[in-house]
């Protein structure tokens, strides 16, 4: 409950903010259950529960607004606090419950002060930070820890963000995130098709540029449309 809270926040404080926020779900290692909420959203749960959970969101600017990443960033400590505030009513209203609240009450704390922490880590190319890192690049205007920009995450890194993006909306755009880091490297990007109805204006323009960026004598590597 506690990770599907924190969550839950992220997705609230991403839409929030203007992120494109593309999935949201439970678990860690190969997901087993994806359910497509449209053509823009997407829940996903992997068997390993106590691994927490993981949101993905993408800007729809660049670079976005600094309050925007912090609503985004700490949308889920603001669940969880909210989450405290109703279990410690509960606790006290109710006496007779209270043996079982306890540990809800802990573990939920502990989760919070962990992720107000400021921690980064780089498994596998892929940059796991804490929720209170993350806010700390915004507020001193650091570039965004995104796929977006810059990618140069390591392969098994995009295979892992891909498998979490059940809708055709979701796929396009990491497709364009992927192209336009490869042709930032001087490598040849996987072909972009038309974009699905509802995909962010941003990355409309995006493979618009490379697109033309490809294609023209000179402009880089090509790749087939």
């Amino acid at each position: 409950m506690i990770a599907a809270v924190h969550e839950l926040g992220h997705v609230a404080g991403g839409r929030a903010g203007g992120y494109y926020v593309a999935a949201a779900g439970l678990g860690g290692g190969r997901r087993f259950l994806r359910v497509p909420l449209g053509r823009r959203f997407n829940l996903f749960f992997s068997p390993w529960l106590l691994a927490g959970g993981a949101t993905v969101a993408f800007p729809t600017r660049l670079p976005m607004p600094r309050s925007a990443a912090v609503a985004y960033h700490y949308g889920g400590i603001v669940a969880q606090l909210l989450l405290q505030g109703a279990l410690h009513l509960t606790y006290w209203r109710w006496p007779e419950v209270r043996p079982l609240l306890l540990p809800a009450l802990g573990l939920n704390a502990l989760t919070v002060m962990t992720n107000l922490v400021p921690y980064r880590i780089r498994p596998a190319g892929l940059e796991v930070a804490s929720d209170g890192a993350r806010v700390l690049a915004a507020i001193r205007g650091e570039p965004e820890m995104t796929v977006v920009p810059r990618g140069g995450l390591a392969l098994g890194a995009w295979a892992r963000i891909e498998a979490r993006l059940g809708t055709a909306v979701g796929r396009y755009v990491l497709a364009v995130c992927r192209v336009r880091a490869e042709v930032q490297q001087g490598r040849e990007g996987v072909s972009l098709g038309e974009p699905p109805e509802g995909t962010p204006a941003l990355y409309r323009e995006v493979a618009a540029e490379l697109k033309l960026r490809t294609a023209s004598p000179g402009g880089g590597p090509r790749s087939s449309a």
